[in-house]
Formats: C-alpha cells, sequence, structure tokens
C-alpha cells in the first residue's frame, strides 16, 4: 500500500500547526438531469459559478449562477442553444463582465465548435461567438486583457489529429487574430497565463511516440500569435496536467494526476520558473485513485489544491481538498463527501479567508447535482 509521500512525523506537526477547515454553508443544486459545476471565481466578495445542466432532452448547456458570501443564490442564467453547448472556462474582465468559452453543436449536429459569450454582471449577453472547422473544436481556457479583450485557449481538429488553437479578440469579440498549432498527433490544451513581458504561457498536454501524455510549455507573442520558444517537462513519470495558474513570484503552478508504480494516479502538483524550468515537483496519494482538478494561489502565498480520492471518506470518491505552503508541503488536507461520488473541480479563495470549492455529487435520485462548499 503507498502511502503520502510526507512522512508521519511532518504530517503531525503540520496538523498541530494549522486547524482544517469545515465546512461553513454548502448548496447542491439540480433538476430532473445531470448538472455539474466547474468553474468559480470570486468576484469582488461573490462567487461566479459555471457549469452544466441538462434539459428535459438531456442536452448540457451553459449555467451560470451567482452565490453570495452567505451561500445565497442570488442569480442565476441558463444560456440554451441548439445541440450540446457546455463551459469549460470563464473570466472576470476589467469591466466587470464575464467571457466563457467552451464548446457547442449548434452549428450542425456532429460538428463541433469552439464558442466563446460575453455577459454582463447581471449575466445578460452582450454577445456570443462561434468558430469551427469540420470535426471537433472547442475552449479551454480564457485569459482577460488589460485592454478589455481576451485570449482564448482551445483545440481544433481534423480527422486524424488535433492542435492547439488560439484566438485574441477584443472587447466587443472582434477577432484580432487566431493560429493553430501542431506540437503532436494529439495537442491538449490545459490553460494560458500572462508572461512576465506581457505575452502569454499555454500549458498544453501532448501525446507524444512512446504514446503518454507529456506536458509542454509554449510562449507566444501576444500581438501576433507567433511562437517564441517551447520547453518539456522532463519527467520518467506519466504525467498529465489539469490546471495551471500564475504565481505571486511570476512562476506557474500545474497540477494534475501522476501514474504511480502500482498503475494508480496521484496527485501532481509542480512549480516552474518564469522559463518553465521545475523548480519543485511532488505527488501525493494513498492507496488507490487521486486527482487533481484545481489549484489556486492564496493571498498569504499557500496554494488550495482541490481534485477528488477514491482511497478514503464517506463515498466511492469524494472530494479531496489541501493547502501547501510555497515549498509544496502540506499544511493541511481533509476530504469532504457524502456516500455517493464527489468530484471537485474548481477552488477559490473569499474574502473572508474562507475557501470555496466546487465540483459535483449524486443526489437520491442518482442524478449528478452541482455541489458548492464554504470552509472555514
Amino acid at each position: 500500500m503507498r502511502t503520502l509521500i510526507f512522512s508521519a512525523i511532518l504530517f503531525s506537526v503540520f496538523l498541530l500547526s494549522a486547524q482544517k477547515p469545515s465546512i461553513q454553508w454548502q448548496e447542491k443544486v439540480g433538476f430532473t438531469n445531470d448538472d455539474e459545476f466547474y468553474r468559480v471565481l470570486n468576484s469582488g466578495g461573490s462567487f461566479a459559478v459555471a457549469g452544466m445542466y441538462r434539459t428535459i432532452n438531456d442536452l448540457p448547456q451553459s449555467w451560470l449562477l451567482s452565490f453570495s458570501v452567505d451561500g445565497i443564490i442570488y442569480r442565476e442564467k441558463k444560456y440554451i442553444y441548439e445541440g450540446n453547448n457546455l463551459i469549460n472556462s470563464i473570466c472576470l474582465n476589467n469591466d466587470y463582465s464575464f467571457t466563457f468559452s467552451g464548446y457547442t453543436y449548434e452549428r450542425k449536429q456532429y460538428v463541433r465548435d469552439l464558442f466563446f459569450t460575453r455577459v454582463t454582471s447581471a449575466g445578460k449577453t452582450i454577445f456570443r461567438k462561434v468558430n469551427g472547422g469540420k470535426f471537433k473544436d472547442g475552449a479551454s481556457d480564457i485569459l482577460a486583457l488589460g485592454d478589455g479583450g481576451n485570449i482564448i485557449l482551445g483545440y481544433f481538429s481534423d480527422n486524424e489529429n488535433q492542435d492547439l488553437w488560439i484566438m485574441r479578440v477584443s472587447k466587443y469579440g472582434n477577432e484580432m487574430w487566431k493560429k493553430t498549432y501542431d506540437f503532436s498527433t494529439y495537442d491538449n490544451a490545459v490553460g494560458i497565463a500572462a508572461s512576465n513581458d506581457r505575452n502569454i504561457l499555454v500549458c498544453s498536454n501532448n501525446f507524444n511516440k512512446e504514446n503518454f501524455w507529456e506536458i509542454n510549455f509554449s510562449y507566444f507573442n501576444i500581438e501576433n500569435g507567433i511562437l517564441g520558444w517551447q520547453k518539456k517537462i522532463e519527467s520518467d513519470k506519466k504525467i498529465t496536467a489539469n490546471d495551471f495558474i500564475k504565481t505571486m513570484d511570476s512562476c506557474y503552478v500545474i497540477c494534475g494526476v501522476v501514474e504511480s508504480q502500482d498503475k494508480a494516479k496521484d496527485f501532481w502538483i509542480a512549480k516552474t520558473n518564469e522559463q518553465a524550468e521545475i523548480v519543485w515537483e511532488k505527488n501525493y496519494g494513498w492507496s488507490m485513485n487521486e486527482e487533481a482538478n484545481g489549484i489556486f494561489q492564496r493571498y498569504n502565498g499557500n496554494y488550495l489544491v482541490c481534485g477528488y480520492t477514491e482511497s478514503k471518506g464517506e463515498g466511492m470518491y469524494d472530494f479531496w481538498v489541501m493547502e501547501l505552503d510555497a515549498e509544496g508541503n502540506i499544511i493541511w488536507e481533509s476530504t469532504y463527501g457524502t456516500e455517493a461520488n464527489d468530484i471537485a473541480y474548481d477552488i477559490t479563495e473569499s474574502d473572508d479567508d474562507g475557501i470555496v470549492v466546487v465540483g459535483s455529487t449524486f443526489n437520491g435520485d442518482n442524478k449528478l447535482d452541482g455541489w458548492i462548499i464554504k470552509l472555514k
């Protein structure tokens, strides 16, 4: 049986110095079919939550909710279009509007396109744009720019390959440039962040010749999308990135999953410098499968990580949440869950130093509900 990478002595010291937070409030929101929360933003004291709900006809559609600091839903918007529509990312713009992006089948039944939608703080649609080719395309992440526009990171596919796709748009949704990049047979976009010289850095999973994923960083000029340099994370482990953020010290942190020696999965967290060179990397796991889906840097510099664990807790899968110090050492870790399957996808910090986690949980009718919890 595997154990956590930190020693029992260190673990005891951390637990003595930091108390695990408990659930201050929680809300489960769902309708007739499966519903899930994927992303959460602190939008000036309240929380914007983006997710997916399924219609009576079982079509997934985009879903945006606003929660007060006390967990009260004070605004909810459903964005219904033809075919499947799924949000993968959301950002808060400098005019307090939101832009969210993902994929849609609204143009043709068997053709998946990238979409992005800008809405007011009240959720009213300002514009919606759809871009795509003949096969399966979509958006994975979105970055708010100082000029009010956005950079959208996604993927573009043909019959055999999938490439990275990056698009810069103005605050009115007008295309400034867009380009595709073929780095491997299958390029899976993960996240985008501003570089220290105000260009952009992209994290992606690329399928290599040995038939497993490797993580790549690509640096692009923000004015024209020209590739400057690339760097691959050198690792003897099978690692996959799920989230990627810029840190307060102008470095970057990735979270994801690593395959252990006994083929189970562990949380995997790595910090790189501004040249995308590994500063430290660590994995955290128990006897079965764990996967890190979201990471956020607290105001005090520590890192919050969320995902799921199969090894302990109440059900088959439970939320697994941890706080790490600047070197990746665990300050505290805890599970939160029900007797059913619970998976956390994203995490942020509240203005009162609390923690907000979103994901999904099964309800009594064996359907998924969106689940948001506030820890304090």
